[in-house]
């Protein structure tokens, strides 16, 4: 009897590229697709779709899941009457199967919404898929990536554009990176946006200023060009500012409530603790330890939270299920946050303290900050 790709789930997203169903070569196969919207009390059918066909020689039959899922990165949670947009926990898509007539055991596929509507500007088209602050500031070690989402996009390539503010010399612009191809539809797109990739593409160019600020906005293009094709940007400019004298300081990285990827800067006090309950065992009067439940916690604040905006991405970063924390070697470690207080006073200088320790066996799973887009987001 056939049977579908099995369900893994990854460490932050549970997006598929693909699900492959294998069965017998040439056996008539009956798929069905069903897309529900999942929150506390319920499940809601968003979309169901059925499938006949044959199986080929290879026996294998396979659905590409991004087509599937595009024209829900754009689901609006708002339109579904009586839902709170925050209430709906993941999409969730069921594979059914009947080969020869006979019934398969169902594959479950889950994944997290792509709110994209609400926008910085009603006058573009398309945005980003973050909460950052329009001007962010940032460090020359955190990792800052940035999802893009194109809406009914007709164009075939972006050229992402980086302004770079120098210390003694003019602002310089260049194409920091470009994604050709086949991009009409709705679609998802990840940049890193880090100071190292943007100082890098600089160093290529020959600007070895020093950089104290730069922006980055999304120009469209052709495949054949190695220029955008206008100078109209596709969605707000996001501008980030260096500051080299934080001090001690954390780097998060994590999901937001739009899907996107996100980062915060902590630069408050650091405090560390640890606890854990140990097990012994006792043998013809020699005593042995069994297990030892250490575990670190870390207690962090957050520093000066000077805007409402940034209080937002802080609240964004509370409410989040996916977190993890950027080491200095590059590499990313999950963490759970065991509490955390985040009283913001009106006007007045406020800060969020809050206490997390490194999910569990985490230490060998390391992630390196070029593969958390892989986890993120489908490409």
């Amino acid at each position: 009897m056939g049977k579908f790709t099995p369900y893994k789930q990854s460490l932050f997203a549970s997006v598929m590229k693909r699900v492959v169903y294998s069965g017998e070569p040439g056996a008539t196969v009956e798929f069905e697709i069903t897309m529900y919207a999942v929150d506390k009390q319920r499940f809601n059918v968003v979309a169901q779709t059925a499938l006949k066909t044959s199986l080929p020689e290879s026996g294998e039959y396979i659905f590409d899941v991004k087509k599937i899922i595009s024209p829900f990165h754009t689901f609006r949670v708002e339109d579904m009457p009586g839902r709170d947009p925050h209430s709906i926990k993941s999409l969730l898509l069921i594979f059914s199967c009947n080969e020869n007539g006979v019934s398969v055991n169902p594959a479950y596929y889950e994944f997290l919404p792509i709110r994209c509507s609400e926008k910085d500007d009603n006058d573009f088209a398309h945005t980003w898929v973050t909460f950052r602050p329009q001007t962010h500031w940032t460090t020359p070690d955190s990792y800052e990536p940035l999802v893009m989402s194109l809406l009914n996009f007709s164009d075939n390539a972006v050229f992402y554009m980086a302004r770079c503010y120098f210390h003694s010399s003019r602002p310089e612009t260049f194409v920091l990176a470009s994604k050709k191809g086949y991009l009409s539809g709705n679609t998802l797109q990840y940049i890193d946006c880090s100071y190292s990739a943007v100082s890098a593409k600089a160093s290529e160019k020959g600007l070895n200023d020093t950089i104290m600020a730069y922006d980055i906005y999304p120009l469209p293009g052709t495949v054949s060009s190695e220029t955008p094709s206008t100078d109209e940007p596709l969605a707000p400019v996001r501008r980030f500012v260096i500051k080299r004298d934080v001090g001690s300081h954390l780097v998060f990285v994590f999901r937001n409530s739009f899907g996107g990827l996100d980062t915060v800067i902590s630069t408050g006090q650091i405090k560390m603790s640890s606890s854990g309950d140990v097990t012994v065992f006792i043998n013809d009067g020699t005593e042995e330890e069994v297990d030892n439940g250490w575990k670190e916690y870390i207690e962090v604040n957050s520093g000066y939270i000077r805007s409402k905006a940034e209080r937002k991405l802080w609240f964004e970063f509370f409410r989040s299920l996916d977190r993890c924390l950027m080491r200095e070697d590059g590499t990313a470690a999950r963490i759970i946050i065991d509490e955390y207080k985040s009283e913001y006073i009106l006007d007045e200088l406020s800060s969020f303290t809050f206490k997390f320790h490194y999910a569990q066996d985490e230490d060998p799973r390391l992630v390196k900050a070029s593969e958390l887009d892989e986890y993120y987001i489908n490409k």
